[in-house]
């Protein structure tokens, strides 16, 4: 091929790229999302459910154009879970519904809590629920819903605790039993759904059922019965060893718990009977690559595992076989690449590009699996709309690796436009 004819290629190449990127970033495996393509089919008639696991970025640092979350709630709505909620309700003409946590970093003016609930160091998902006994209590002020699920771990002899128990009150009316305390039950997440309630907003108490053991709430999701809900479940400093239980930020302190901890992690990955599990891990994983991670005050000193691009590929594979299992499907979402002058890699580490290889390579050869890289949206080294994003307003900062609120909207359309396509049976 001629130099002439070599730049021609390459150009009408670029022109392709620009095109496939515009439709929302280069989908691998669609048919892997069949799944939530099948039940979305049923959207005007029951809930649809994605949960979003992540990590800072998932959880949403930067939607107020701040180092950390500031308010909860607008973290909620501005990030792009919550974008991602509020596009899709929009297209649906639907209202779609969200989650609420007990415990999150920033304030939350939807979340009360009287007595001294404990946010839980061991329950999934992200850790973000609460202990409570029949002295504390945790309340939820919903937007307008019809119906709400209270999502709650029930323990058991096996997992070394009593059930404590919960009643549950909407709206200041009758105390209700959700969970008898005191007894012994088979360990694992439940939901208790509430339905028919007045298309209004609501309040909803939990209490611990008994004095002295403890109940684990995890939260609630609130819906109308119908249409897509969207759960945010991310947690800054998140790696995919802590969405396992064996990660630094994830493992209970105490060594006698970590057993207890691991099993309750694992357990919540596809635990809530979502349809579509979207995983947006990896920015961590790769700037700790190779660091040594340590045992916590409890001890269990478990040596360097933060994740090479190897191990980051093969605890990755473990996540999506818990989806997958559960039957469910997985999105793999590789967030943009850091701009220059943020985070790095160590030295002699491998590039974060690689990471979003890894992922794809997942999503090439497991079925139920998809994978979207934003860093082919964005940009990747040496492309110039890479250092673009900054003037474009996408960066919370110019060196930091959070989007602002605008950027985190434009990943929430990439999704819309990912979600809604009418070959997810197919590719």
């Amino acid at each position: 091929m001629s130099a002439a004819l070599a730049i021609q290629a390459k150009a009408i190449a670029a022109r392709a790229m620009r095109s496939q990127l515009s439709q929302g970033a280069v989908l691998t495996s669609p048919a892997g999302l069949r799944r939530f393509r099948a039940a979305l089919g049923d959207a005007l008639h029951a809930p649809v459910h994605i949960a979003c696991w992540g990590d800072s970025i998932t959880e949403g640092v930067g939607t107020e154009n701040s180092t950390s979350i500031v308010s909860n709630s607008v973290a909620d709505m501005q990030g792009w879970p919550g974008q991602l909620r509020s596009l899709l309700a929009a297209r649906q003409g639907l209202p779609g519904g969200g989650a609420m946590t007990p415990f999150f970093s920033g304030s939350d003016s939807r979340v009360t809590r009287s007595g001294t609930p404990t946010s839980d160091s061991v329950i999934g998902p992200m850790k973000w629920g609460a202990r409570i006994k029949s002295s504390d209590m945790v309340e939820f002020t919903t937007p307008a819903c019809t119906a709400i699920d209270i999502l709650y771990w029930a323990g058991g002899t096996t997992d070394g605790s009593v059930i404590g128990g919960f009643t549950y009150q909407i709206d200041g009316g009758t105390v209700t039993t959700g969970l008898a305390g005191g007894a012994n039950a088979t360990p694992g997440y439940r939901v208790l759904s509430l339905t028919n309630l007045a298309n209004s907003v609501h309040v909803v108490r939990l209490v611990g059922g008994h004095a002295t053991n403890v109940q684990h709430v995890s939260g609630i999701r609130y819906h109308n019965g119908q249409g897509v809900v969207v759960s945010r479940w991310g947690r800054a400093g998140w790696t995919v060893p802590d969405m396992l239980g064996i990660g630094e930020s994830s493992r209970n302190n105490a060594a006698t718990g970590s057993a207890h901890s691991r099993s309750r992690l694992l357990s919540a990955i596809g635990g809530f009977g979502e349809h579509l599990t979207i995983v947006a891990l990896g920015q961590n994983d790769a700037t700790l690559q190779n660091v040594a991670m340590g045992g916590g005050s409890g001890g269990e000193a478990i040596g360097t595992l933060y994740p090479t691009v190897e191990t980051y590929e093969a605890q990755l594979r473990s996540v999506v076989a818990g989806v997958v299992a559960a039957g469910g499907c997985c999105l793999l979402l590789n967030t943009a690449l850091p701009p220059s002058g943020g985070v790095t890699v160590p030295a002699g580490g491998q590039p974060y590009y690689a990471y979003h290889e890894a992922a794809r390579r997942i999503a090439a050869d497991t079925d139920h699996v998809a994978h979207l890289s934003l860093a082919d949206r964005w940009g990747r080294a040496g492309d110039a709309s890479m250092a673009e994003n900054v003037s474009l307003g996408l960066l919370s900062a110019s060196t930091s690796v959070h989007p602002s609120r605008r950027g985190y909207g434009d990943i929430a359309g990439a999704l819309v436009q990912t979600l809604l396509r009418p070959d997810l049976v197919s590719g």
